[in-house]
């Protein structure tokens, strides 16, 4: 009754931070938002197309961001219901064409060409709260996901999200390499055949890096991934990464050399192998972890035990008193 009872009160808080975390996530949102806003109002370019989009997409997700901040203080009944899933998966998709849009270094909006055929930052705030927008909305939608099990993570492999996370880190190094042969269509015809041979091998990582992700996540998936096969896959994708943070980043010759994409997914990716190789060598060599019905067989064997020296400690008292009445008989 007593275990119950905790457990009732330990899902009712768990509920009520989940609640809670997510209206904070609605709160950074709503203020990345603005800032974007601001930021895109401001600029000293003409105003396009391009720019009117964003503008419509950062006042829209700001308007449905204030709907679910107003649900959470004034209308209990918004909270965790399809109605703010609905605005969640509104908002995150906005932000996954804003971000497309504005990181593209054909609008010359958060990213521009340098001189030196690189594609680095041209606006800071525009560049980092546009990806904070995106990350906190797709937060709010994988925390109500979670709330429906749609998404459970208590219960899904852990490294699952690692290597989602190092698929979104490859796909990005892909796009971004890409973007820069594109922008510069005869950039391996300039004589500049170092940087030539590295952005090809930026675009080659991010095909392998992804084709690598996706192998652990549909066995995952299909409860059929075994350690030594993740761990050798970890493996071969720490490898291809550490090749890549040292070409593709060099100061002199490489394609990221300057802050950008390009350079943040290439070191995402080598951190994220480097994180799931280890994982997987400690699940493989390491000992193993009880999981939670081998705690409660060895709880209740511990309560078994406790049990049991009370009882003997009873009938030894009963048996010393026993023979102290017989003593007393005898005298």
């Amino acid at each position: 009754h007593h275990k119950n009872l905790f457990r009732h009160i330990a899902i009712n808080q768990s509920y009520i931070m989940t609640k809670l975390n997510r209206f904070n996530g609605w709160v950074a949102n709503v203020a990345f938002s603005c800032v974007v806003l601001g930021t895109i109002v401001e600029t000293e370019a003409d105003r396009g197309p391009v720019n009117e989009y964003i503008i419509s997409c950062c006042s829209i997700a700001i308007i449905l961001g204030c709907c679910a901040f107003f649900g959470h203080l004034f209308a209990g009944d918004l909270v965790g219901s399809p109605f703010e899933g609905l605005l969640s998966l509104i908002v995150c998709g906005l932000w996954c064409a804003a971000v497309a849009v504005i990181h593209n270094p054909m609008n010359d909006l958060a990213v521009e060409q340098t001189a030196t055929y690189r594609i680095g930052v041209k606006n800071p705030n525009l560049y980092f709260f546009s990806w904070a927008s995106f990350v906190s909305s797709a937060y709010v939608l994988t925390s109500l996901g979670q709330e429906y099990r749609v998404v459970n993570v208590d219960r899904t492999h852990r490294n699952i999200v690692r290597w989602y996370m190092l698929l979104v880190a490859s796909i990005i190094v892909l796009g971004s390499s890409s973007k820069l042969k594109t922008k510069n269509e005869g950039l391996c015809d300039m004589n500049i055949n170092e940087l030539c041979r590295r952005t090809n091998y930026a675009v080659a990582l991010g095909v392998i890096g992804a084709a690598l992700a996706i192998i652990p996540i549909v066995l995952t998936h299909m409860g059929a991934l075994i350690t030594m096969v993740e761990g050798i896959i970890a493996f071969t994708s720490l490898v291809f990464y550490c090749v890549g943070v040292a070409a593709i980043t060099n100061s002199k010759y490489g394609p990221a050399n300057t802050i950008g994409n390009l350079y943040f997914a290439s070191w995402a990716g080598f951190l994220l192998s480097v994180l799931l190789t280890f994982t997987c060598v400690k699940e493989r060599f390491g000992p193993e972890e009880p999981d939670e019905e081998t705690e409660s067989q060895m709880g209740k064997s511990e309560s078994k035990e406790g049990k049991g020296d009370v009882e003997r400690q009873h009938v030894g008292e009963q048996v010393e008193e026993i023979q102290a009445e017989g003593k007393d008989d005898d005298e």
